[in-house]
C-alpha cells in the first residue's frame, strides 16, 4: 500500500486520500463521502459522470466511507475488462483486511440475468467467463457465485446489498445501450440509492473510443435545449393533433378519396395533395412521445387516433376501387407495393424531421414537406384498392410500406423527443419502466421491418440483375443477326429453375429452326441456366431509297374578260345539242324544213 498521487482527478472530488496498486499497474483511489449531494439531489452523479466518462488512466472511485474492516464483499459481474478489473480488487481488498489471507472475507460474484434472455444458456456462459477472470485466491478461498433473473439489474443489486454486505465493487456497466442513455451507468444509480460502500473501477478508454464518444456527446450538446414550458406546448400540440375528434376523421376521409382518384387516375399532383391534408403524421408522431415520456394515456390515444384512421382509409380505397368503373392499376400503385430499405430511411428522417419541427417553431413550415416524403395515407388507401381488385399481392406490399412508414417514423420521433429531454425524471419508476419496455418494443420491430425488407430489397436487387443480364445477352445475339431489331422481351420463370422467354423481332429474313436453335442455346450459355424459347419474327419490308420523279407545270384554263364594245359573231349554224333535242317528225316534214333553209341562205 503506498500512496501515489495526492491531487484532484475533478473539480467536483476531492484529493485522494489512498492509492493502491495491483500487479504494478497503478489505480487512482478517492472517496466522497455519504452526504455530498448534488444540486439535482443526486449522490456522485456528476462525479462519475465527469471521471468516468473517457479516463485516461484507470480509475477507482469510492462512494461513501470505507470501512475500518471488510467481512462481506459483493462484485458485480458484467463482463468486460472491467469486471476482470474489480475482482483482482476485490482479491487486494480481502487480502489487506485479512493481513494477506482472504479465507476469513467472503467474496460474492452476482450476475444478474435479464428476464429476456434464456437462462440456461446465460448461466453456463457466466460460469466460464468467470472462471477466466476470477482471481486464484478467490478460487481458494471457496468463491460464493450468485445469479439472480429481474428486469431491473440496478434494483436485483441494492435488494442483494441490503442483506448484510459491507461494501460492492462494480465496473462499469455493460448494460444495454438503451438504459445506458436514458437513466445513466449502472453503477451511478447504484451509488445514488445505495447505504453501503460503493466502489466503481473503470479501465482506461482507448482513442478511437473516445473520440467517437466524444463525437456523440458533441451532437447532444449541439441540440438546442427546450425549456419546461416549450416542452408542454409541444405535449399540447400533439395531444390536440393525436385526440380522436371529427376533424381528425374528416379530413382522413378527404385525404383517403384525393389519394384514391389520384391513384387511380395516375396522377402525382393529386397524390401529393392528399398527402398534405391527411393529419395521420401527428398521431404517429405522438406515439412516440407517449413511449419516451411513458405516458400510457398518450399512447393509447395516438394509438387508437391512428388504427382507426388506418382502417377509414383502407374502407374508402376499397369503396372507390369497387365503384369507379373499369379500375385498374397504374403506376401509381404499383410505386407502392414494393417496399425495401431505401424506404425505411425515408421513414426515419421523415420521423425525426417531424419531430425537430414540432418541438422548433423557428422550422415549423416544413411540417408540409415532411408530410409529403412521409407518404401515409397512399399507401393506405393503395392497400383498399388492391383489396377490391383482388389482387392480394399489392394490399400486401402497401401493407407493409405503411407499417414501415409507421414504426420508423414513431422511434425516430422517439429518439429525437429523447435528445430533447422529455425522459420521465428518476423519481418516476413506472414511466420508466414503460419507456424501457416501449423502446425496446420498438426497436425489436424497427428490427423485424429491416430484416424484412432487407430480403424484399435482396430480391428486387437479384431480379433487376437478371433483367439486366438478359437484356444484355439477347441484345448480343440479335446484334450477329442481319437485317434483325429487337422488339420486346417478356420473361417468366417456373418453380423448376426454367426461365421462359418471349421474344419477338422484326427482320427482313425467314430464319429457319437451327438458327431459332443457336439462338436459345447461345442465350443459356450467356445466363448460364435453362431458358425455355418462344422467338416472335415479325415480316418486314425494306426499300431501297426512292428518288421521286420531277413535277411538270401544266396550262391551267381561265376566264378572259371581253372588252367593251367588242361582238362576238354569232354561229350561223344551229347548236349542236338543240338539234339533238328536236322532236323527230316525218320524212316529209323533214324535207320542207331543209327547203326553207336553203332559201334563207341564198337571200343572205
Amino acid at each position: 500500500e503506498r500512496t501515489l498521487r495526492e491531487k484532484p482527478l475533478h473539480p467536483a472530488i476531492p484529493a485522494p486520500k489512498l492509492s493502491i496498486a495491483v500487479d504494478s499497474n497503478v489505480f487512482h483511489l478517492t472517496t466522497i463521502r455519504r452526504g455530498e449531494a448534488q444540486p439535482d439531489g443526486n449522490y456522485l452523479n456528476t462525479a462519475l459522470a465527469a471521471v468516468l466518462e473517457d479516463p485516461i488512466c484507470d480509475v477507482v472511485i469510492v462512494g461513501g466511507y470505507a470501512p475500518q474492516q471488510l467481512q462481506r464483499i459483493l462484485v458485480s459481474v458484467g463482463g468486460g475488462p472491467h469486471s476482470a478489473f474489480a475482482f483482482r480488487l476485490a482479491s487486494e481488498l480481502a487480502g489487506t483486511s485479512t493481513g494477506g489471507s482472504a479465507q476469513h472475507v467472503q467474496v460474492t460474484a452476482l450476475h444478474v440475468v435479464p428476464q429476456e434472455h434464456h437462462p440456461r444458456s446465460t448461466f453456463i456462459s457466466s460460469a466460464r467467463h468467470l472462471e477466466q477472470i476470477i482471481d486464484d485466491r478467490l478460487h481458494d478461498s471457496g468463491l460464493v457465485r450468485k445469479t439472480v433473473v429481474a428486469s431491473d439489474i440496478a434494483q436485483a443489486i441494492l435488494d442483494e446489498l441490503a442483506t448484510g454486505y459491507d461494501t460492492v465493487l462494480m465496473g462499469t456497466s455493460r448494460e444495454a445501450l438503451i438504459d445506458r442513455l436514458l437513466f445513466g451507468d449502472l453503477p451511478q444509480r447504484v451509488a445514488e440509492e445505495s447505504r453501503a460502500t460503493v466502489i466503481v473501477v473503470r479501465r482506461r478508454t482507448g482513442f478511437v473510443t473516445r473520440v467517437f464518444r466524444r463525437a456523440w456527446h458533441g451532437i447532444i450538446a449541439a441540440m438546442p435545449a427546450l425549456t419546461p414550458s416549450e416542452r408542454d406546448e409541444v405535449r399540447t400540440v400533439i395531444r390536440e393533433g393525436a385526440s380522436s375528434r371529427a376533424d381528425f376523421f374528416v379530413m382522413i376521409a378527404l385525404a383517403a378519396i384525393l389519394a384514391g382518384f389520384g391513384l387511380l387516375l395516375n396522377s402525382p399532383a393529386v397524390i401529393i395533395g392528399a398527402m398534405l391534408v391527411a393529419p395521420l403524421m401527428t398521431a404517429i408522431v405522438g406515439m412516440g412521445l407517449g413511449i419516451i415520456e411513458g405516458d400510457t394515456g398518450l399512447l393509447r390515444m395516438a394509438a387508437w387516433a391512428s388504427a382507426r384512421g388506418m382502417l377509414l382509409a383502407i374502407l374508402i380505397g376499397a369503396l372507390l376501387g369497387m365503384l369507379v368503373p373499369d379500375a385498374a392499376t397504374t403506376p401509381e400503385i404499383m410505386a407502392r407495393t414494393q417496399p425495401n430499405v431505401l424506404d425505411l430511411g425515408v421513414a426515419l428522417a421523415s420521423g425525426a424531421a417531424g419531430a425537430y419541427a414540432l418541438c422548433r417553431k423557428s422550422v415549423s413550415a416544413a411540417l408540409a414537406g415532411i408530410a409529403i416524403a412521409a407518404a401515409l395515407v397512399p399507401p393506405l388507401t393503395t392497400v383498399g384498392i388492391g383489396l377490391a381488385l383482388g389482387r392480394q399481392d399489392i394490399a400486401g406490399g402497401a401493407l407493409l410500406l405503411f407499417l414501415t412508414n409507421l414504426i420508423a417514423i414513431a422511434a425516430a420521433s422517439g429518439l429525437f423527443f429523447l435528445l430533447f429531454g422529455f425522459a420521465p425524471p428518476a423519481r418516476y419508476k413506472t414511466q420508466r419502466a414503460l419507456l424501457r419496455r416501449g423502446l425496446l418494443g420498438a426497436l425489436a420491430l424497427l428490427a423485424a421491418v429491416t430484416v424484412i425488407l432487407g430480403i424484399l430489397t435482396t430480391q428486387t436487387l437479384r431480379v433487376v440483375r437478371l433483367d439486366r443480364a438478359i437484356d444484355v445477352a439477347i441484345r448480343a445475339e440479335v446484334e450477329i443477326l442481319p437485317d434483325t431489331e429487337l422488339v420486346e422481351v417478356r420473361r417468366s420463370q417456373t418453380d423448376d429453375g426454367v426461365l421462359h422467354l418471349a421474344v419477338t423481332l422484326r427482320s427482313v429474313r425467314q430464319f429457319p429452326h437451327e438458327t431459332a436453335l443457336t439462338f436459345q442455346r447461345d442465350i443459356a450459355t450467356r445466363l448460364q441456366q435453362p431458358v425455355a424459347l418462344l422467338l416472335n419474327v415479325i415480316p418486314a419490308t425494306r426499300l431501297d431509297p426512292l428518288v421521286p420523279p420531277t413535277l411538270t407545270s401544266t396550262p391551267t384554263p381561265t376566264r378572259t374578260p371581253t372588252p367593251p364594245g367588242s361582238s362576238t359573231p354569232r354561229s350561223m349554224g344551229p347548236p349542236a345539242r338543240a338539234s339533238s333535242c328536236r322532236r323527230k317528225g316525218p320524212p316529209a316534214f323533214r324535207t320542207a324544213m331543209r327547203t326553207r333553209r336553203g332559201r334563207a341562205s341564198s337571200r343572205a
